[in-house]
C-alpha cells in the first residue's frame, strides 16, 4: 500500500524524520517546534469596480472595528452584485441544483427555545427568474431533515439524494428523489435504511454517471448501488489508511475516487497526515462481485486540518485536483487552535489547494488559494476579530468550478469571509477575481446551535457549495442568515 505523501516538502523539512514524522505521514510525536513553516505568500487581490464596496482591510478580513460599529452589516462586494434572494428561514450547510432549481437544507431544525421548526427540511427553490427565486416545496422525509453535507443532485439521472445526519427520531436512511418530471416538485423514490443500520450520513457524492452514491460517516466511506434508485443497495465499506473521513469526488469515468483524509486536529497534535488519497474504484464502477478499492497515490500536509472535499478538474487540458480544508493548522479547537497556529508561524485558518495529478502516484502541489487572512504574519490583526467565536472564523469550506473539463473559475464558501471567486486559468499563479460578503439579516431567528456570537448581527456565514452558472453569468449560493441568493458577475470572466 503506497501513498506518495511528500510531507517533507509541504512542511519545509529536509526529510520526514526531521519533521518528526515517519514515512507515510504517520506521527511519531512531533512537537510544535518540529512543524516548520508551510505557507507561501497570499495570492494577488482582486481589482474591484467603481460601484463596489470593497473590503476595508486584508483580503478575507472583517475587522473587529467593522463588526462592533455594525458597518459590516451592509456587506462588501467586488465584481459581484446581488440579483435575487429568497431568505426563508436561512440556510445551513449544503446546496445542490438541477436545471432551474436549487435545493438546500435550511437553518437549524430547532429554534432558540429548542423547539422543532414546523417548516424544517430541504427547501426547493425555483430560480427560473433569477431576480425572484420562489419556494416551491419543502422536503421533510427523515434524511432531508438533517442531511448535513450529503445533499447532492445528479444531472444525468435527474436524482437528488441525502443521508440522514442524525435526526434524533430517525434511523440511518438514504432518501432519493426523482427530479425528472418537475424539478420544482421532487418525487420521493426511496427512504431506505442501508446495510446494518450503522451508517449515519455526514458527507456524500454521486459518481458522475449517477449509478453510484458514495457516503461518508466521518469514520468510513461506503458505496451504494443506485442503478435502481427506488431500491438502492449497499455494496461495500472502505477506510482510508489514516485519520478520519469527510468529503470525496469521483472521476468522470468512475475509475478514480478522491477521498479526503480528514485530520480534525492538524499539526497541533503532532500529525501532518491531513490530505487526500487517490484510489482505483474501477471494480465498484464495473460491479465486480469481490470489488476492491486500491490506493494509487495521495498527499498529506500539516498546515491545514479536517480535509473537507475534493474536485477533479482539467485546466488547460491537464488534470488537477481542487482540495479544500475546513480548519487551519491547529485543527478543531477554535481560538486555542488559531493561537497555537499563529505562535508556530502556521496558517490559522483553512484554505484551498490545487494539485497537479498528471502522475497519480506522485501528486504535486501547484498552488494555494491563500488569502491575506491565512498568512500567519497577519495574526496580530486577524486573531482579535474572532476572539468570541467558538469555532470557525476565516475558514474555507466548500468550492465549485465553472466547468470541470475546462476550469477557469473556482468559487468557494469561506465562512465569515464570504463567497470568494478565483481565476485559476494559470493554476500555478492563481489570483483573486472577486468576492461577495452578504449583508446580514439580524431579524432572522436562527437555532441556538448556529447562532455564534455576532452571527446575523454583524456578520454572516457562507458554508455551502456554490453553483457557478456561466450560461447566466451568475453564482447561486446560500448563507446562514440570508438563505438562497443569486449574484451576477459585473466584470468579464476569464
Amino acid at each position: 500500500m503506497k501513498i506518495a505523501l511528500s510531507s517533507a516538502a509541504v512542511l519545509g523539512c529536509a526529510t520526514l524524520a526531521s519533521c518528526g514524522l515517519a514515512g507515510g505521514g504517520s506521527s511519531v510525536g512531533a512537537s510544535a517546534g518540529d512543524v516548520a513553516k508551510a505557507w507561501e505568500q497570499p495570492i494577488p487581490r482582486a481589482t474591484c469596480g467603481d460601484a463596489d464596496r470593497p473590503e476595508p482591510a486584508l483580503s478575507g478580513q472583517i475587522p473587529l472595528s467593522e463588526r462592533v460599529s455594525l458597518r459590516s452589516a451592509a456587506g462588501y462586494t467586488c465584481n459581484l452584485e446581488l440579483v435575487g434572494q429568497y431568505q426563508g428561514e436561512g440556510a445551513e450547510i449544503q446546496h445542490a441544483s438541477f436545471g432551474d432549481c436549487s435545493y438546500y437544507n435550511q437553518s437549524s431544525a430547532y429554534n432558540r427555545l429548542g423547539e422543532l421548526r414546523p417548516t424544517r427540511g430541504v427547501a426547493v427553490v425555483d430560480v427560473a427568474d433569477s431576480s425572484s427565486p420562489q419556494l416551491t416545496a419543502i422536503l421533510n422525509t427523515t434524511a432531508m431533515l438533517s442531511p448535513w453535507e450529503s445533499l447532492k443532485a445528479n444531472t444525468p439521472r435527474r436524482l437528488l439524494a441525502a443521508m440522514n445526519g442524525g435526526v434524533p427520531s430517525g434511523g440511518p436512511e438514504l432518501d432519493v428523489y426523482d427530479l425528472s418530471a418537475d424539478c420544482r416538485q421532487p418525487v420521493l423514490l426511496s427512504s431506505a435504511v442501508l446495510h446494518d443500520g450503522s451508517h449515519l450520513g455526514h458527507e456524500g457524492e454521486f459518481a458522475p454517471d449517477g449509478m453510484t452514491y458514495w457516503g461518508s460517516s466521518t469514520s468510513d466511506y461506503f458505496a451504494i448501488d443506485m442503478r435502481n434508485p427506488a431500491e438502492p443497495e449497499y455494496m461495500l465499506t472502505w477506510l482510508p489508511p489514516e485519520t478520519g473521513t469527510h468529503g470525496l469526488s469521483v472521476s468522470k469515468d468512475g475509475s478514480r475516487t478522491y477521498f479526503t483524509q480528514a485530520n480534525a486536529f492538524g499539526a497541533m497534535q503532532g500529525d501532518a497526515n491531513n490530505g487526500f488519497v487517490i484510489t482505483d474504484t474501477s471494480d465498484v464502477q464495473a460491479r465486480k462481485p469481490e470489488a476492491e478499492v486500491r490506493i494509487v497515490g495521495g498527499y498529506t500536509w500539516g498546515d491545514g486540518g479536517e480535509a473537507q472535499h475534493t474536485i477533479p478538474v482539467k485546466i488547460g487540458g491537464k488534470p488537477f485536483l481542487v482540495h479544500v480544508d475546513e480548519f487551519g493548522s491547529g485543527g478543531l479547537g477554535g481560538h486555542a487552535a488559531w493561537t497555537w497556529a499563529c505562535a508556530n508561524d502556521l496558517p490559522p485558518w483553512g484554505m484551498v489547494r490545487l494539485f497537479d495529478i498528471s502522475d497519480e502516484t506522485e501528486p504535486q502541489l501547484a498552488s494555494k488559494l491563500m488569502l491575506d487572512i491565512n498568512d500567519p504574519a497577519n495574526c496580530p490583526s486577524t486573531l482579535p476579530d474572532n476572539a468570541e467565536r467558538l469555532v470557525f472564523g476565516y475558514d474555507s469550506h466548500y468550492c465549485a468550478v465553472d466547468d470541470p473539463e475546462n476550469t477557469r473559475i473556482v468559487a468557494c464558501a469561506w465562512f465569515v469571509s464570504g463567497l470568494r471567486v478565483f481565476d485559476v486559468s494559470d493554476p500555478y499563479h492563481p489570483k483573486e477575481f472577486g468576492y461577495y460578503i452578504p449583508p446580514v439579516a439580524p431579524s432572522l431567528e436562527l437555532g441556538s446551535g448556529n447562532n455564534f456570537s455576532g452571527l446575523c448581527e454583524s456578520t454572516d456565514w457562507i458554508l455551502d457549495q456554490p453553483r457557478i452558472r456561466r450560461d447566466r453569468n451568475e453564482i447561486w449560493f446560500t448563507s446562514m442568515c440570508g438563505g438562497f441568493q443569486v449574484v451576477k458577475f459585473t466584470k468579464p470572466l476569464p
